[in-house]
């Protein structure tokens, strides 16, 4: 701080002008002086090593925040707009990761006070900042594994927060439509990688299920249960977690199973357009994953009940998805990929029942239509 605030200006709008540089955009990086990054990667490195920062810190973080905010702002509005044209220039990457850290570390500890009312009297200008960089971390491909996660804020006690960035989402994509397919790129670029960050895949992930369950309806709810694309990334996803290729700890591939099939049965039993949904799901294997995921759900995993507990409620079953799962069914056990449900009792036990209930409502629907 000693070394930056003499040459801080009192507004952004005075950085170029205040003697220190003259400012030459990114084809200049060495015009932004060394101590600045020193400044945000301590701030940074500071708050990003604690689950919730101490209280001397975060007032550290606060009086700093003055010069801190106005580089942050220079360097993004300088330096980081012309996005496509400079994504591979070293300096550039330098400097989104700066922004990435101090951007995240506001999302991160929004439940300490001091934190929280850093964004709320700065939202007008940190939350379209983060909406612009969440979006364009699903519409570029290069800009995929750059690891902006400030999609999710904490829920205490800054759930306006979180509103308001959903909102701001939402304006920076055009719709909520389009902002639901932007978060499921997000995701669908995460695995596409050659070396997947989980923990972005798990961030992304639980904004779907905390968007679809929250008790004061989200604006994007109703577009989540109405696409499809939310139901194929989450077997895409599902798919990837239960398969070879994961390479984090168990604990981690667990919690990622649980998190799927809590998404599938969130548009199953509650989306309006529940039987186009587990169309979906059904046609991306949403079987053979529930089957493969009984062997890897272990009875130690705190997941585990929830895991057993989750599952397609035959209430929102209609004529075509119980003639699909029928068809599905067949096909699985042909290949074999059931054959775990064979080896534990109560999984045996509850997928009986639910083959009961599949018979009893065919029978029920036969009077009505032809098969």
């Amino acid at each position: 701080m000693k070394l930056v605030t003499p040459f801080t200006p009192s507004s952004v709008d005075g950085v170029s002008s205040h003697g220190t540089f003259v400012h030459k955009a990114v084809e200049q990086p060495e015009d932004i002086p060394e101590s600045i990054f020193a400044l945000l990667w301590a701030t940074a490195a500071m708050s990003g090593g604690f689950e919730s920062l101490p209280g001397g810190t975060a007032l550290l973080l606060s009086e700093a925040w003055p010069t801190i905010w106005i580089w942050v702002k220079y360097i993004y509005h300088a330096n980081l707009r012309d996005l496509p044209s400079v994504i591979h220039n070293t300096a550039f990457a330098r400097r989104y990761t700066v922004i990435v850290a101090m951007l995240g570390l506001l999302a991160k500890h929004g439940d300490n006070q001091l934190i929280f009312e850093i964004v709320l009297n700065h939202e007008s200008d940190i939350l379209p900042m983060m909406a612009d960089m969440w979006k364009g971390e699903g519409t570029d491909k290069n800009l995929a594994t750059q690891g902006f996660q400030c999609g999710i804020f904490p829920s205490t006690p800054a759930p306006q927060i979180q509103q308001k960035f959903i909102a701001q989402v939402i304006a920076t994509c055009g719709t909520a439509q389009e902002a639901v397919h932007v978060a499921c790129q997000r995701v669908e670029r995460h695995l596409e990688q050659k070396h997947r960050g989980y923990e972005a895949i798990s961030l992304d992930l639980y904004f779907f299920t905390s968007e679809m369950m929250q008790i004061e309806p989200s604006p994007l709810m109703q577009p989540m249960y109405a696409s499809s694309s939310v139901a194929i990334m989450l077997m895409h996803s599902w798919n990837h977690i239960t398969s070879i290729s994961f390479t984090d700890s168990v604990e981690r591939r667990n919690a990622l199973i649980t998190t799927c099939m809590g998404g599938a049965v969130a548009l199953a039993r509650s989306s309006p357009q529940a039987p186009n949904r587990i169309s979906d799901m059904l046609h991306q294997d949403l079987l053979r994953l529930l089957a493969k995921s009984i062997s890897l759900v272990q009875k130690s995993s705190p997941h585990h009940h929830t895991f057993r507990e989750g599952i397609v409620s035959p209430a929102t079953v209609h004529r075509e998805i119980l003639s699909l799962i029928r068809r599905c069914v067949a096909a699985d056990l042909k290949r074999g990929d059931l054959r775990p449900l064979a080896t534990h009792a109560r999984v045996r036990d509850a997928w009986s029942e639910l083959q009961k209930q599949l018979y009893q409502r065919e029978m029920s629907t036969h009077r009505y239509f032809v098969w």
